[in-house]
C-alpha cells in the first residue's frame, strides 16, 4: 500500500512538473512538485526509503527535463536521505515546523544540483532559489496531510 502511494505522490508530481509548473510561476519562481514531495515522503519511509523515493524523483525530474539526469538523481536522494535523518530527529510535526523543514530541503537541494550542474547565471539561480524553496514549503502541506492520514497514524 505505501509504494503505491508514494508512487501516485511522485506520478503526481511530474505531472504537475510538467504541466502546470511554468504556468503558476509567481516573479519567476516555478514550483518544483517533484522535490516537494520527497521531503514527505521520506518522513514516512525512512532513511533508505527516502534515498529511494528521491532517486526516483530525481529520475523522473530529469527525464521531464530531458538532461541532468544523473544530477537531478543525485541530489534528490541526498535530499531524501537528509529529510528522514533530520525528520527522525523532530518531536512533533507541525504544519509551520514541515514549512521550514521543506523550505530547507529545497534550498539544500536546488544548491546541490546547482554545484552539480552549473547554471550560466548563478546570481540569479541562488534568488529564484528562495522563492522556490517558499513555494515547495507552501505545496507540501498538502502532501504531509495526505502522508498522515494514509500512511501513518502519527508520522513521527
Amino acid at each position: 500500500m505505501r509504494f503505491w502511494i508514494a508512487l501516485a505522490v511522485l506520478w503526481g508530481g511530474a505531472a504537475l512538473q510538467q504541466g502546470a509548473s511554468e504556468r503558476l510561476a509567481v516573479l519567476g519562481c516555478a514550483p518544483d512538485f517533484l522535490l516537494a514531495a520527497v521531503a514527505p515522503l521520506a518522513l514516512s519511509y525512512g532513511r533508505s526509503g527516502g534515498a529511494v523515493v528521491g532517486f526516483f524523483a530525481g529520475l523522473l525530474h530529469g527525464g521531464l527535463a530531458g538532461a541532468n539526469m544523473a544530477q537531478y538523481s543525485a541530489s534528490r536522494a541526498i535530499v531524501g536521505f537528509i529529510a528522514a535523518w533530520t525528520g527522525s530527529s523532530i518531536e512533533k510535526l507541525e504544519p509551520m515546523t514541515c514549512l521550514i523543514h521543506v523550505v530547507c530541503l529545497t534550498v539544500l537541494g536546488r544548491v546541490l544540483f546547482m554545484f552539480m550542474a552549473p547554471p550560466a547565471q548563478i546570481g540569479s539561480y541562488l534568488l529564484a532559489t528562495i522563492g522556490v524553496a517558499v513555494y515547495n514549503g507552501v505545496i507540501a502541506l498538502p502532501i504531509y496531510a495526505l502522508l498522515r492520514k494514509t500512511v501513518r497514524k502519527d508520522p513521527l
